[in-house]
């Protein structure tokens, strides 16, 4: 079960991963499409909770968007995954 905390971790992550990330192009939709992003996000703090670096976040997000029938973008993937660190970094 998700504590109040790792859930507003979460909640931050797929924030990021719509802003920076949105492999779908779904940030414009109005029906709160942060929450498409949350088990991608989830996957994501267990990884930086277990000591993940960038180059291994981007592979998760490279393989997110091919599980997701996309192509990976590596300048994208590095980009967002950059974006999660710090922002896991900071709180």
């Amino acid at each position: 079960m998700s504590t109040p905390a790792s859930t507003e971790r979460i909640d931050r992550v797929a924030r990021v991963l719509l802003d920076r990330w949105d492999v779908l192009g779904i940030r414009d939709l109005d029906d709160q499409p942060v929450r498409e992003y949350a088990s991608e996000a989830a996957a994501l703090v267990t990884h930086f909770d277990a000591g993940a670096n960038e180059q291994t976040l981007a592979a998760a997000l490279a393989e997110f968007a091919r599980d997701m029938g996309q192509v990976p973008d590596a300048r994208r993937d590095r980009a967002a995954a950059r974006s999660v660190l710090a922002e896991l970094r900071v709180g």
